[in-house]
């Protein structure tokens, strides 16, 4: 069974009781077309201002962008997105990809599936050290699981 996760924004524009709804309508097509939903709620808006002090906190952009995809970077905003856990992708096919469409990142293979349109574009693997950052959350993260190890590696 397919399993997709799906970020719930219940923001001012459109309320939480229309988004509630929207949420039991997914699960039951996920059910009937055998695909599973996993929903994690983010604030955005006026309710964020008021737990927050922010219209739209860190928290909600980390957990709602997964990857950003361009022809090119340079190279120091490369590394410096990694450093912070954010994947960086290089595919020359950026005009291909329509908004809304729905893709999955294989950044083992470098593949990102265009599941809209049923295509698929490369990209170079991820290197496994720069996978690593990723799965730490960036650098900070992964530099603390590495202290208790420093007396192993010596």
């Amino acid at each position: 069974m397919k399993n997709y996760k799906i970020a719930v924004i219940k923001g001012d524009g459109i309320g939480p009781e229309i988004i509630n709804e929207a949420v039991k309508v997914l699960k039951v097509v996920g059910e009937k077309f055998s695909f599973r939903l996993d929903f994690e709620d983010y604030l955005m808006g006026g309710i964020a201002y008021d737990l927050t002090g922010n219209p739209l906190p860190n928290e909600t952009i980390e957990g709602c962008l997964k990857a950003v995809i361009a022809k090119s970077y340079a190279r120091i905003f490369y590394r410096n997105a990694f450093n912070t856990g954010l994947p960086i992708l290089e595919i020359k096919e950026t005009d291909l990809i329509n908004e809304g469409d729905v893709l999955e990142i294989d950044l083992k293979a470098g593949i990102i599936h265009n599941q809209t349109q049923k295509t698929q574009y490369h990209f170079t693997p991820i290197p496994p050290f720069m996978l690593e950052l990723l799965e730490c959350g960036g650098l900070i993260p992964y530099a603390k699981t590495q202290k208790g190890n420093q007396n192993e590696k010596l």
